[in-house]
């Protein structure tokens, strides 16, 4: 006999089974090997970053990852991404903004992407920051 009460249980843990593992399969930041650089990612109380990736490109270094607000709701989300490269002694190799875009205006995500000219050094750290103002009110 079919028990509907332990079927809606059962379907309920799984979900939550499963949304706990993905959470845990997709951790804020995918950085290359620790000892090559370091990621520093520093979110709002308004905005989160995450699912950052650092690779290598043909000439330098490609970051890509998604903005998305706290609270989930669609439409524009304000600012930028600031982001600086530091050599290994902590000297800014890199300082500039990163624009981020929505797929359409009812996502409740951007993703921004960004080639670097530099390539990636043991040692070095990069630090990405958002920024609620706009480029002029920008001060680095």
């Amino acid at each position: 006999m079919f028990n509907s009460k332990k079927f809606i249980r059962l379907t309920i843990l799984t979900g939550m089974a499963l949304t706990l593992s993905a959470c845990a399969s997709f951790p804020n930041t995918q950085n290359l090997d620790e000892s090559q650089i370091k990621l520093q990612v520093i979110d709002s109380n308004f905005v989160k970053i995450h699912h950052v990736s650092v690779s290598n490109s043909g000439t330098g270094m490609f970051l890509t990852g998604k903005v998305e607000r706290r609270f989930k709701l669609r439409g524009l989300i304000p600012g930028h991404i600031d982001v600086e490269l530091f050599d290994i002694n902590g000297k800014v190799k890199y300082s500039g903004v990163i624009n981020y875009m929505r797929k359409n205006r009812h996502s409740y995500y951007a993703k921004f992407s960004k080639e670097l000219s530099f390539p990636i050094e043991r040692g070095s750290s990069l630090k990405l920051k958002y920024h609620r103002g706009d480029h002029h009110s920008h001060h680095s």
